[in-house]
């Protein structure tokens, strides 16, 4: 018999799958572990439920073979797992107790946490929330875990459902499957987090995802991972897929559910998720608000890392106010203005609105000589207008219409933004207060057509304050600043 088939011979304790498409024939054992069952499978390899015969421990065993161990970065990412997971030391995370090298493979040999994984707690629920309370003990518990790893400086990349047992799993579907509670009020669960495979080290030079190559499961994913963005990747990605992980345990469904994985994405670029109490009323204002906090677009208006989030979490558990506290108006303009494109369209409307008024000013240049040649007085005025418009007001606008190119093409500049719109409010009000005959008109020509000069002003002070609105626009929905 081949080495790797005897390896892993066939048993007789087969199972089912959870599709209840088939049968999964299990092992009687995987290198020297007697088998007792299947806890899951992973891109990397399946995992089992086993016994080490040299001491009786239970363990859980991951069996990395064929061409993911043939693989030379595949068999450095299950080693790198199994590096990091070994550095912490926390209930909450399950160890890697060894790796060993067999024929077929690798073996890495990890403390087995007892319980269901929770895709499958969920599973017993369809389409419905979960307690509340349960909920929140849940992920406070596993923000706890990672936040151990966060000050490793270690980023867990792929939490999930799947990624996280519980125990004791619920007996039933029903609610009193989660009415057992500790002394303290808590509900009693414990949540340990699993599967450091696609950790990574923040502090470590040896990047081992290529570029440009998408790892993670899209529902629970942060839109830097998604975007592949390996410089924007950090702490605040965890905490998002965290806040994906709440939310769907509050309304039964991931919050950028879509049918295939490009809609997923689509819909994760697209903005921010529906409110949870827009789909249940019942759920608390302030767990809403932590949950939202966390599925911010920009890393930097998240919590900072899980340790933040589990915190904010304690608080809520014990009826106090939460730190995310419900949006003000600028900030939901913010948010608004960040989602799909419309900050670059906001740029190319500026743009085309002072390059429109330019072109104006210029155009006059003609009407404004060829009006007062006849009066020397005025026309000396005229001059001044004229060389006024052509060093001063030209260059500034140019340098704005600059700005506006550059929010435009999806590179703007927050400092040259702000510029472009304090000057377009100034000439705003400029014109507004010739309009209205509080500030004397820069070009005299206007002076004897009273309506005219109304009309051309206030006309001019209205591109200029859209040309400002739009600045603004711009402004508001620049990226925030990156988290270390």
């Amino acid at each position: 018999m081949n080495p790797r088939d005897e390896a892993v011979a066939l048993g007789p304790n087969a199972t089912f799958d959870d599709t209840g498409i088939g049968p999964v024939r299990l092992p009687d054992r995987v290198g020297r572990f007697a088998v007792e069952g299947e806890l899951g499978r992973g891109r990397y390899g399946t995992v089992y439920a086993a016994v080490d015969p040299r001491d009786g421990r239970r363990v859980a065993v991951k069996r990395i073979s064929g061409a993911v161990a043939d693989d030379p970065l595949s068999r450095r990412r299950c080693l790198r797992e199994a590096k990091l997971a070994s550095r912490f030391d926390h209930p909450g995370i399950a160890r890697v107790l060894s790796v060993e090298e067999v024929d077929f493979g690798l073996l890495l040999v990890m403390e087995r946490a007892e319980g269901l994984d929770l895709q499958r707690v969920i599973a017993l629920r369809p389409g419905r929330p979960l307690p509340h309370e349960w909920s929140v003990e849940v992920v406070r518990q596993v923000a706890e875990a990672v936040a151990s790893g966060h000050v490793e400086g270690v980023v867990h990349r792929d939490l999930k459902p799947a990624n996280i047992m519980v125990d004791p799993p619920p007996a039933r579907i029903g609610e009193e499957s989660f009415a057992a509670f500790t002394p303290e009020g808590r509900p009693r669960v414990t949540a340990r987090v699993l599967d450091f495979g696609l950790a990574v080290s923040l502090d470590d030079e040896l990047r081992l995802t290529r570029t440009s190559m998408m790892v993670g499961t899209p529902l629970y994913m942060a839109p830097e991972q998604a975007a592949c963005d390996r410089d924007g990747i950090g702490a605040a990605t965890d905490v998002f897929s965290l806040g994906a992980i709440l939310y769907e345990l509050l309304v039964g469904e991931p919050p950028f559910a879509a049918p295939t994985v490009t809609a997923i994405l689509a819909r994760l670029g697209d903005g921010d998720p529906r409110p949870p109490r827009k789909i249940d009323p019942r759920i608390p204002v302030g767990l809403e608000a932590v949950c939202l906090r966390c599925l911010r677009q920009e890393p930097g208006e998240r919590y900072a890392d899980a340790g933040e989030l589990a915190a904010d979490l304690e608080r809520y558990a014990n009826g106090g106010p939460v730190e995310a506290g419900r949006d003000g108006t600028v900030t939901r303009i913010r948010r608004w203005a960040r989602r799909g494109r419309r900050t670059q369209a906001a740029g190319w409307v500026a743009a085309c609105l002072i390059a429109a008024v330019t072109v104006w000013s210029l155009v006059m240049i003609g009407p404004l000589y060829y009006f007062n040649r006849s009066d020397p007085e005025r026309l000396a005025q005229a001059w001044t207008s004229l060389w006024i418009l052509l060093f001063v007001l030209t260059p500034l606008q140019a340098v704005c219409v600059y700005a506006a190119v550059r929010a435009g093409v999806g590179r703007m500049s927050p400092r040259l933004t702000a510029f472009a719109a304090t000057v377009m409010g100034v000439f705003a009000v400029q014109q507004s207060g010739v309009a209205v005959g509080v500030i004397p008109p820069p070009l005299q020509i206007y002076i004897e057509r009273p309506m005219m000069r109304v009309n051309i002003f206030v006309m001019l002070a209205t591109l200029f304050a859209s040309a400002c609105a739009a600045f603004v626009i711009v402004w508001l929905g620049r990226p925030a600043n990156k988290p270390r």
